[in-house]
């Protein structure tokens, strides 16, 4: 006697599911803005395995420097579950929601999540660029001898400097001042 455990496409289809939700893999999830470190703890607690790439970067404070942990990613965190225990990550506070394509939850292959712990052990070689701040944008200087001025940003230079035009007493000023020292001008 032959018997057939797929009789059906449709059949495959709930087995290869089944599979699907078995396989732990590394997922990315959005947590509310801020609360990276409160949610690892939670995971920490659960025994949930997790992921939250930091680097330490050098911050300017008023009168010294300072090493800090920084966020790769501000507002996520990968967990390494199956798919199936998506709803307990997502009864943990302050997590959002997984992110998602095509309706499907997203996965971060393996490789790629090595490849960040890789980089982020040699921070020597590892520079990050973010654009704080975009060319035409109004911003208020927070730092140094023009603090509390309002300038818009005419261009950038090596993503540490920027040219702020400041429209004060009747005159244009251009003005080169680091990106740091500025901050979004909210109207």
């Amino acid at each position: 006697m032959n018997i057939s455990i797929f009789s059906s496409e449709k059949g495959s289809d709930g087995l290869n599911k089944l599979l699907e939700n078995s396989e732990k893999l590394w997922f990315p999830i959005r947590v509310r803005g801020r609360f990276e470190y409160k949610v690892a703890e939670r995971f920490e607690e659960r025994g949930v395995e997790y992921y939250l790439p930091l680097m330490k970067e050098r911050r300017r404070w008023s009168d010294r420097w300072k090493v800090i942990n920084k966020i790769l990613f501000p507002g996520y965190i990968f967990v390494y579950i199956k798919r199936n225990e998506k709803f307990e990550i997502l009864e943990t506070p302050y997590c959002q929601s997984f992110i998602q394509f095509n309706g499907k939850m997203s996965s971060i292959p393996q490789q790629q999540i090595d490849g960040i712990r890789l980089m982020l052990e040699r921070p020597d070689t590892l520079k990050i660029h973010e654009r704080l701040h975009l060319v035409g944008q109004k911003v208020r200087i927070i730092n140094g001898p023009f603090t509390g001025l309002i300038g818009q940003i005419k261009r950038m230079r090596n993503n540490t400097l920027i040219y702020l035009i400041i429209e004060q007493f009747n005159k244009m000023l251009s003005v080169e001042i680091d990106e740091n020292d500025v901050i979004k001008h909210e109207e």
